[in-house]
């Protein structure tokens, strides 16, 4: 049985599924997935990916009303029912891991310090979006620890999960405190950490469990254009800035010297003081949805970039440039 299944929801994303097939089977040796893609676009994807390891199923059809959000959980829900392997990934077609052996590695890692949950959070910069939980992007799950028929990403949920019942058991004297400034900053508390997306009924669930042990790889941020000092006197709930440590980190995958990915707007991720991975976030993006601009996108920008990583990354990433 393999040990690793990779779930990709695909949405007029052929070449950037194929261009990040083809980087993980470049930089992991001796371990290579099994690669579910779930064309939730009803676009043939079997005939334009034809790769060892991946099979391509039909997707979800969206109905009328529903949400890009809830489209997309219906492809990664249909994508897992076919998991059969102790460990799952669910990764977007856009989000680019590049540390060679990853898959070793992170098996390695979340069997010998038991983690159930590892993966990449909500950029900061999406200030609307929960913190300190991994979201979709970038999600690894061991299903013995959290079996199948209870990985939940809906953006919804419709029963109580131990972070409600944590916020109702908090003092009054808490509450009162948090109701004033709520009211006084009453546009921050509409907005910070509100926003459901796909993986919040797994936020709501786990967030705050003790059951299970959770890991996160760190987001490069550098907050341009924020009020520092009234971010910093204000509580976590309402400020911008996440205020946990070691949350973000400033430097990103040019210290290591690798090709800038912040020219391209693209969200950098590091792992134990190594990069990662990065995101580049195509959806929220208006002029790369269409397919045939995608196409011309990553043929022309993404391709020379994972050129050059490949070249850099053939021994390894080197210690930080200082």
């Amino acid at each position: 049985m393999d040990e690793l299944t990779i779930v990709i929801v695909s949405y007029q994303s052929g070449e950037f599924i194929r261009q990040n097939i083809e980087l993980i089977n470049g930089i992991n040796s001796s371990r290579i997935a099994k690669i579910i893609i779930v064309d939730n676009a009803h676009e043939s994807l079997d005939a334009k990916i034809d790769l060892p390891n991946t099979i391509v199923i039909s997707g979800a059809h969206r109905c009328d009303g529903e949400t890009a959000s809830d489209h997309h959980h219906a492809g990664i829900q249909l994508g897992i029912n076919h998991v059969e392997s102790k460990y799952l990934l669910i990764l977007d077609p856009d989000f680019y891991i590049i540390r060679k052996e990853w898959i070793q590695d992170i098996l390695s890692f979340m069997q010998s310090q038991n983690i159930a949950i590892l993966g990449a959070p909500w950029h900061p910069q999406h200030f609307v979006k929960w913190r300190y939980f991994p979201c979709s992007h970038c999600l690894f799950i061991d299903t013995e620890k959290i079996p199948i028929c209870e990985v939940d990403l809906s953006p919804g949920f419709t029963q109580e999960f131990p972070l409600q019942a944590k916020l109702v058991q908090r003092s009054i004297i808490t509450r009162g405190y948090q109701g004033v400034l709520r009211r006084i900053f009453r546009k921050r508390a509409a907005s910070i950490g509100h926003s459901r997306d796909t993986g919040y009924a797994l936020f709501m669930r786990y967030s705050c469990s003790t059951k299970i042990q959770m890991a996160m790889f760190q987001p490069v941020w550098r907050k341009v254009g924020l009020k520092k000092l009234c971010e910093y006197l204000l509580p976590d709930f309402l400020s911008y800035v996440p205020k946990r440590r070691n949350y973000y980190t400033n430097q990103g995958m040019e210290k290591f010297g690798l090709p800038d990915c912040q020219q391209y707007a693209w969200e950098e991720f590091l792992w134990e003081d190594q990069p990662w991975g990065f995101h580049i976030r195509c959806y929220p993006k208006k002029s790369l949805r269409k397919e045939n601009v995608k196409i011309k996108y990553a043929q022309e920008t993404l391709k020379p970039w994972l050129d050059d990583l490949l070249h850099i990354n053939t021994k390894g990433f080197t210690k930080p440039i200082s």
